[in-house]
């Protein structure tokens, strides 16, 4: 079995990524500095340093620097550093768009009259 999803499978994780986390990069936004495409390239980052568990959990939107540094990091300390931004980027985005139940309710509409246009 391949290491890498194939193109479509990728971009498939991208737009669930971006749908779940936004689109910009993890710990830009932490450290309030929002960077989004088409500013910056966005690549797919894996808390475990493991590139072939493609488990959504395991799965952040960093840009090019950002996903550099981590490679730096022991996988604990990106495992760690990732959760950090992580429940903080849920917080943020609660604020944002409403409690979760709302968000989902938002989300399956959407999708209903995406589906039936």
């Amino acid at each position: 079995m391949p290491n890498r999803f194939q193109r479509a499978q990728h971009e498939i994780a991208y737009g669930f990524i971006a749908a779940r986390d936004g689109e910009y990069c993890l710990i830009c936004k932490g450290e309030g500095k929002l960077k989004k495409p088409p500013e910056v390239k966005l690549q797919i980052d894996h808390a475990d340093d493991n590139p072939k568990n493609w488990d959504p959990g395991n799965l952040h939107l960093l840009c090019q620097k950002h996903n550099l540094e981590m490679r730096k990091l022991t996988s604990a300390e990106h495992k760690k550093l990732i959760e950090f931004y992580s429940a903080n980027n849920v917080c943020v985005r609660e604020l944002e768009l409403g409690s979760l139940a709302s968000r989902q309710v938002y989300n399956s509409q959407t999708t209903i009259v995406a589906v039936r246009k």
